[in-house]
């Protein structure tokens, strides 16, 4: 008896090999598209976040309310930044692993559980800060711009 597959068999097992490739690809294809389109969006608000920053500075002008707008978002901004910026280098690798398993279930349970615990932490985060900053404004005698920030 022969152990050589059969020609059928042999169609069989290519035409299962091409179609999963086939779907690698599209799936790729889908990650570096999204990826697209996420960096462009990206650009867009930073950019946008420029331009406010221009029109404030336009109308308000060189002044203490200003200095004391931009000292009162510049620290929230950063740690927002800080803390969210490095969510996703963490979690893209294990998302593009569960993709490539085809396990769309635990997907969505890691992009919704990581965005729930995200959220609760950036806000108790925010508390912390506005309790702290609550505090030095009660102990502290400062000027204008230290009560205005």
């Amino acid at each position: 008896m022969s152990m050589a597959p059969t020609t059928s068999a042999l169609r069989s097992v290519d035409s299962g090999t091409h179609r999963r490739l086939l779907s690698q690809d599209a799936r790729w294809r889908g990650v570096w598209v999204t990826a697209g389109v996420v960096s462009g969006l990206t650009a867009l608000v930073k950019s946008t976040g420029a331009v406010k920053t221009l029109v404030i500075a336009r109308f308000f002008g060189a002044s203490a309310e200003l200095d004391a707008y931009l000292l009162a978002f510049l620290i929230p901004s950063f740690i927002a930044e800080v803390l969210c910026g490095a969510i996703v280098p963490a979690l893209v690798p294990r998302l593009v692993e569960l993709i490539h398993q085809e396990n769309d279930t635990a997907v969505r349970e890691l992009y919704t559980g990581a965005f729930r615990r995200s959220v609760k932490f950036v806000g108790c985060v925010a508390l912390v800060l506005e309790l702290i900053a609550g505090l030095v404004l009660a102990t502290h005698a400062g000027g204008v711009r230290t009560t205005l920030a």
